[in-house]
């Protein structure tokens, strides 16, 4: 019923997919609805994420929540997309406020508490958030709202050393544990010594990311 009204409406609608952190979010529109499925529209970037990822996920403000679909065909030439398999989102598919990025590279990183040191890799960076995979921990819920330290370095073009030893303090946000390991988001807090070095490392990782995202999608085209 909100496809429906979308395409029987003409309300705006955009695709959503994060590639390696970086957030691809383009304007669509339905071209055509049958019963089960729809023919969208889409830019030629989000095309390329969606054929890899075999998925997207659709939003307009006609909807209650975020719809999330399948991929089953891409007409690269005419740039509409078939889809198919409906079903809401659970909770926002991009709660975290900033653009962010996966590193090029395994970024071991270390949060330094009070009472010792938890120590894991960066699954994503922004300017606003760190997300770290580590090994499970039995008081690991008790971190959330406190106050911590992160170490970890960087590869930094200008850089003699081609990288960069960071220290910046953060709060933790929220953790997501399974029996074996845990997802821990810190927010950074403003101001700090090693911010334009970080503002760096996102602006040219993001670059990498288009780049490589435009060489797939020429290959494809």
């Amino acid at each position: 019923m909100l496809l429906q009204g979308t395409f029987t409406n003409k309300t705006p609608m955009k695709l959503l997919n994060i590639y390696k952190g970086l957030c691809l979010n383009t304007s669509s529109k339905i071209m055509k609805k049958t019963e089960q499925e729809i023919y969208v529209t889409y830019e030629q970037l989000q095309g390329t994420v969606m054929n890899f990822e075999k998925e997207t996920i659709l939003q307009s403000s006609s909807f209650s929540k975020d719809i999330v679909a399948d991929v089953k065909y891409i007409d690269s030439k005419k740039k509409i997309a078939l889809l198919k398999n409906f079903h809401f989102v659970q909770g926002s598919a991009n709660a975290r406020k900033y653009s962010r990025v996966t590193c090029s590279q395994r970024t071991p990183i270390s949060i330094v508490l009070e009472k010792g040191t938890l120590n894991g890799e960066v699954l994503d960076i922004s300017m606003n958030s760190i997300a770290i995979k580590t090994r499970m921990h039995p008081n690991i819920e008790s971190l959330k709202n406190m106050q911590v330290s992160l170490k970890f370095t960087l590869p930094m073009k200008n850089s003699e050393e081609g990288y960069m030893s960071i220290m910046l303090a953060a709060e933790v946000m929220f953790t997501l544990c399974d029996e074996k390991f845990c997802k821990v988001v810190v927010n950074l807090f403003e101001d700090q010594v090693y911010e334009a070095v970080l503002m760096e490392y996102v602006y040219d990782r993001q670059k990498e990311i288009i780049v490589e995202l435009k060489k797939q999608s020429a290959m494809l085209n």
